[in-house]
């Protein structure tokens, strides 16, 4: 909805996008490079001290600040 007496420039955001990029995902069953997202966007790099928090085998089996790789796929 515009206002008229506001800036020249308004967004009205909605989760089309999110849910258009997750359709996308789901109909081309491409994997999704989780780790890839979570650094370009928040500059998170995953490793196996903080995935121990949740599964501490991780650390135990690959040792600490070792990098992570996730993906994952949509499937029917």
């Amino acid at each position: 909805m515009r206002n008229p007496s506001g800036r020249s420039l308004q967004v009205h955001v909605t989760e089309w996008p999110v849910n258009t990029a997750l359709e996308a995902c789901y109909d081309a069953v491409a994997p999704i490079d989780v780790s890839y997202w979570l650094y370009k966007f928040l500059k998170i790099q995953l490793n196996t001290t903080q995935i121990g928090v949740v599964l501490p085998e991780i650390v135990t089996k690959f040792g600490d600040g070792k990098n992570v790789t996730l993906k994952g796929k949509i499937m029917d």
